[in-house]
């Protein structure tokens, strides 16, 4: 008999042969011919292949049948996908006051600058809701071609923002104030504030002033004194040789002179008229309109508002912009030394964090080990009674620390996003930057040999660089 014969081999029906990924999100088929008169290709038998290969997930009807009407023969074809899990979402904070500052001066058509018409107040009631979360969600899960669980990744957590005189709802997700006052952002935390005010000056009729909220000056500073608030400052008057700490805003109405010992310390913004002789550090942004013999360090942006904006004989120090009309004079024999794009409290701030959640973990691992003996001994009966009110003690400790540490971690993340973003900047100058003026952009220094008028300075690889300030 000879075999090569056709009519005497067997028909071979057409054949699928399915392929599953690694992972199990796609399932392939690849299709043999029928020989010798075999039946060509079906659904059931594609149908059967992909049962033997265990997908029952994600099956591609429309393109089985299309394979059937038309196969292509030796050559993948996507017949199965799985269905993707939808990931959950963070859980986002809403603040239900305005976190725009709007104590900004009134810059008039001839380039003077009035500090006087500012509403630097937002005030609430107790027990009124501040923020409210909107929870993390669990997400949606998925599943692959064989019928198996994929799953998703929750959503992050973001604890409220609490800050002084603010408290928690029962639900979790509402912040609420504690008392009534003004409420702020201080630090990425809301704070509500009580406002000290003083009618006239500060002076020996008062001595040093330090509150935890926010103070209100109507007069002065004298020479000598202290306001210090944890809040924002508002002076009416001016500051001459006084010395000024907040941990939110300052802004004085006139001006300020440091008489060699007074001095500005702020976290938030700065606005004043002036700055004379002046040590000042600002840990956002400095609105003035002029700067003389003063040594400035401004974590944000300075500006040096007004037509006739200046710096003269100043070191000015700012972590993203400074733009004035003028920087020196023609008839100054002082230089001065203009920097962008450094910010010491931003560095000192991330070498003191680490340290600080070290502290709370270590304070949580102490107190737990108490928490745990006295929960044994309270199983067998023999906690006294006043320990039991220590464990509860003990309990909302760790709970609080447990806070600070996750608000530690969350400012551990901007720290390092602000640190990212420093080694560059600009010095705008609308007026004149006369020669002898030294600027220092990042690592990158430049010391003017000429007069440069209507120039922005930025920093490229080539160095510093100008361009029109138009």
């Amino acid at each position: 008999m000879n075999n090569s014969d056709p009519s005497t081999q067997h028909p071979i029906d057409a054949q699928a042969d399915i392929t599953v990924s690694q992972d199990k999100q796609k399932a392939f088929l690849t299709l043999t011919a029928p020989k010798n008169g075999g039946n060509p290709i079906s659904v059931p038998i594609i149908t059967h292949a992909l049962t033997e290969a265990g997908v029952v997930h994600g099956i591609r009807e429309e393109t089985i049948n299309a394979l059937v009407r038309t196969p292509h023969y030796g050559r993948e074809d996507l017949v199965a996908t799985a269905t993707p899990p939808e990931n959950g979402q963070d859980a986002t904070l809403s603040y239900l006051f305005s976190l725009t500052k709007e104590a900004k001066p009134k810059v008039h058509s001839d380039g003077s600058v009035d500090f006087k018409q500012l509403d630097i107040v937002q005030n609430i009631n107790a027990d009124e809701p501040l923020c409210s979360k909107t929870p993390a969600t669990p997400g949606t899960p998925g599943t692959d071609i064989l019928g198996g669980v994929i799953d998703p990744q929750p959503g992050k957590d973001k604890p409220l923002p609490s800050g002084k005189n603010t408290y928690v709802s029962e639900n979790g997700l509402d912040l609420l104030a504690k008392v009534s006052g003004q409420v702020d952002l201080v630090q990425n935390r809301v704070t509500v504030l009580n406002v000290f005010e003083i009618a006239e000056n500060v002076d020996y009729s008062t001595g040093n002033i330090d509150f935890v909220g926010n103070v209100t000056v109507g007069g002065d500073v004298c020479a000598g004194f202290l306001v210090r608030a944890g809040g924002n400052v508002f002076i009416k008057g001016s500051v001459d040789g006084g010395t000024i700490e907040a941990e939110g805003d300052v802004t004085i109405a006139k001006g300020f002179n440091s008489q060699t010992s007074g001095k500005i310390k702020c976290n938030g913004n700065l606005r004043c008229r002036y700055l004379q002789n002046a040590n000042v550090d600002v840990g956002q942004d400095l609105e003035t309109t002029s700067c003389v013999k003063s040594i400035v360090r401004v974590g944000g942006n300075a500006k040096f508002v007004g037509s006739q904006a200046m710096l003269l004989a100043s070191r000015v120090t700012a972590g993203q912009t400074i733009e004035a009309f003028n920087i020196g004079s023609q008839n100054s024999l002082v230089s001065n030394i203009i920097e962008v794009g450094v910010n010491p409290s931003i560095s000192e701030r991330a070498a003191r964090i680490p340290e600080e959640i070290k502290q709370c973990t270590d304070n949580i691992k102490n107190l737990s080990r108490v928490i745990t003996h006295y929960e044994q001994l309270q199983e067998r009966n023999r906690l006294a009674d006043e320990k039991q009110a220590e464990l509860a003690n003990l309990k909302a400790t760790v709970k609080s620390t447990e806070q600070d540490l996750l608000a530690l971690d969350s400012e551990s993340q901007d720290v390092r996003q602000k640190m990212e973003q420093l080694g560059f900047g600009s010095v705008k100058v609308t007026g004149t930057a006369f020669a002898g003026t030294q600027i220092t952009i990042g690592s990158e220094k430049k010391v003017l040999t000429t007069d440069h008028q209507f120039t922005q300075f930025t920093r490229t690889q080539e160095g510093i660089q100008t361009s029109s300030a138009r």
